[in-house]
């Protein structure tokens, strides 16, 4: 379990990128922490639940399809946990906890950018800032209006594509799942519209 889930209320998020995946908390590729809402003893009640609720979500979570939510406890000790797979991913899991409810709604703080290292080639930057918008917009209604996941790839020159992957959380609506895509592409943009591949990781879409 990394530092960080033992001292804040924590918002965990692990994009698996291999079919074969065993779960463990230290190699969580994000983590985010609410400042606000204060710190918890690793002793007390509250800690007992959340450890007790990470430890099922993985078995839960592949299998129900790769989303599942549920809660522990009552009052003050209460824990609301999400697991949530990537939809092209057969195993793994990706989990979100709080001390407040937040299924069905749609949540896009924190948010977590994950650039490329390597550039675009120059020459080829016009066609793909062309190309992009266009795989992006069929991506984004593909998964509102359908699984909440889509993939998708166009060529934006003769011998380079570009490939993208979206993904809402199944339990909140078409309009949201749009919103918060909507979001997440500007913020891949603005970090990683000249890298050769980006990631962005929300509560509630990554893409």
């Amino acid at each position: 379990m990394v530092v960080s889930l033992m001292s804040y209320l924590c918002f965990v998020l692990v994009i698996c990128t291999n079919v074969i995946f065993t779960l463990s908390f230290s190699s969580a590729q994000s983590n985010g922490c609410s400042a606000e809402t204060g710190k918890f003893s690793t002793n007390n009640t509250y800690s007992q639940n959340l450890d007790l609720i990470l430890s099922t979500l993985p078995s839960n979570g592949s299998q129900n399809g790769g989303f599942y939510n549920t809660t522990i406890a009552q009052d003050l000790d209460k824990v609301y946990a999400l697991a949530f797979c990537r939809g092209d991913i057969a195993s793994g899991v990706c989990v979100e906890y709080e001390n407040h409810k937040f299924f069905s709604v749609m949540e896009v703080i924190p948010s977590f950018t994950v650039p490329n290292p390597n550039d675009i080639s120059p020459s080829s930057q016009d066609q793909f800032n062309e190309t992009f918008p266009m795989l992006v917009e069929i991506l984004m209604k593909n998964a509102s209006s359908g699984s909440k996941f889509a993939t998708g790839n166009m060529n934006f020159t003769d011998s380079e594509k570009v490939y993208g992957l979206v993904q809402c959380t199944s339990d909140i609506s078409e309009t949201d799942c749009r919103i918060c895509l909507q979001g997440a592409m500007v913020e891949l943009l603005e970090c990683c519209g000249k890298k050769q591949g980006g990631r962005v990781l929300r509560p509630s879409c990554i893409a």
